[in-house]
Formats: C-alpha cells, sequence, structure tokens
C-alpha cells in the first residue's frame, strides 16, 4: 500500500491464515529500510488521500486481486467480473460510469441499456436488497443514473423468494362515551409511613380515561368492592354498560 502523493509506503502488515497451497501466493513482505522508498507511520493526513489512517482500513485494488486470483471459479470468471468505478476527472467520483467488464469502461448509457448491467450486477451480488446495492454502487462511485436505476430495480426471483409480510394489526373497537366501559382493579399504593402499603380500588372510564382511586382499610372481599364501586361511581355516574375486571378481582 502506498500513499499517492509521494509513492511511500505504508507501515501496515497483514497476517494471513490460508488454508490451501494456492494461497501461498499471497505471502509477501514489504521492501527493505535500504530500499529508495522510504516508510510512513499510518498517522496523520495526505493531500490527496485525506486521513492516512482512514486511507490504510481499506484493502488495495491489487491485494482483493490476489486473493481472488487463488479460487479457480473466480480467475477463470474474471473477465465476467462485474465492476464499478470512476473514471475521468482529477478528483474521485466525478463522471463515474458503470464498467461492464474490469478491462472494457463503457461510454454513458441511457436507461435502458443500464437496467440489464444493474440486474447482472444485482444477481453476481446473491440477490442484495436494493438498499443494500445502493450503497455498493455509491462505495464503487457510480452515477446518479445508476443509483436511480438501482432504488427502482425490481427482480422476478427476490419477489418469488421473498418472505410474507406482517399483517398490519387491526384497528380496535372505539368507546367513544362515557361510562359505556369502566374498569375495576384493586391498586397496592405506598403510604405515608415507612414500609406502608395502602389498597384502593381503581376505577377507569375507558372513553374519557376519568380514573377515581378509593383507598380501603377493611379486608379485601367483592361484597365491599361492589360497594364502593356503587358508592363513589355509580351513585353519581350510573351502571357502566360494561365493567371489565381483572383476573385476580374477586367475583
Amino acid at each position: 500500500m502506498q500513499l499517492p502523493s509521494d509513492g511511500s509506503f505504508l507501515r501496515k502488515s497483514t497476517r494471513l491464515l490460508v488454508s490451501h497451497q494456492d494461497m501461498t501466493s499471497l505471502g509477501k513482505t514489504r521492501p527493505g529500510e535500504s530500499e529508495k522508498h522510504h516508510h510512513s507511520t499510518v498517522a496523520g493526513s495526505d493531500p490527496v488521500v485525506g486521513a492516512i489512517s482512514r486511507f490504510a482500513g481499506k484493502y488495495p485494488p491489487k491485494f482483493v486481486d490476489a486473493v481472488l486470483n487463488t479460487v479457480p471459479a473466480y480467475r477463470n470468471r474474471k473477465s465476467e467480473c462485474l465492476c464499478v468505478a470512476g473514471v475521468g476527472g482529477d478528483k474521485p467520483g466525478i463522471d463515474t460510469e458503470i464498467l461492464v467488464s474490469s478491462k472494457e469502461v463503457q461510454e454513458p448509457k441511457t436507461d435502458a441499456e443500464l437496467r440489464p448491467i444493474i440486474a447482472r450486477l444485482h444477481k453476481n451480488l446473491g440477490h442484495p436488497s436494493n438498499s443494500a446495492l445502493v450503497r455498493i454502487l455509491k462505495h464503487g462511485q457510480a452515477s446518479e443514473q445508476a443509483l436511480r436505476l438501482a432504488r427502482e430495480h425490481q427482480c422476478d426471483f427476490c419477489k418469488s423468494n421473498s418472505k410474507p409480510h406482517a399483517a398490519l394489526p387491526s384497528q380496535v373497537h372505539r368507546i367513544p362515551e362515557f361510562n359505556h366501559q369502566v374498569g375495576i382493579d384493586v391498586k397496592h399504593l405506598t403510604g405515608w409511613k415507612a414500609n406502608q402499603k395502602v389498597i384502593a380500588l381503581n376505577i377507569l372510564d375507558t372513553a374519557s380515561g376519568y380514573q377515581h382511586m378509593i383507598p380501603f382499610f377493611e379486608s379485601e372481599s367483592s361484597r365491599l368492592l361492589w360497594e364502593l364501586l356503587d358508592r363513589y361511581w355509580c351513585s353519581w355516574a350510573g351502571t357502566p354498560k360494561k365493567l371489565s375486571l381483572t383476573p385476580r378481582l374477586p367475583i
């Protein structure tokens, strides 16, 4: 890995654990200190690439090519590989186009000419989602035209193998009238003394959200709860049409 500004090598070693004899070709050693190229540490910034640490975090294209060449299946299909690269201009990302192969740079194309290229790239990458395909093209500095077509791309194979979508929750019945449905429950509230618990009957109107908390100090029983409900709610609001109870309440 070299800095494009002055051609100096970066002092960044990479250890490889290989599993086949063909991969031993990846073993390379950096030029010695006596070579004409001096070595730079991975720190600071460069006028061409910016932050050197970020630049050194990417695999050099020659290294990637060497790794792929160790796999016969990739080596034989190298000329058919779809790539994305930028061409022309003094800065990266200017006049970016799609490359049909690693050797031939295509001229700007129409949407009809680009769609089959996007479809082929989508297939060769293992049918990724459109968002993942757009992200790959962005890293390759693809044109805005190619990004737009990638967002609009539709694949029949992906449609036939897509998982069913989760059903949207249905709209629950709304209760608009006060005292149409009332829920009751018994709560144990923190009292004013240390470690004190005050038992209270909680009454809640579903429509309005109006809540009435009635503390009591007698033993909890169904008769007592119905008396509290009748005295503190039904006496002024009337008998509710529906009464919702929790399973723990005595009936």
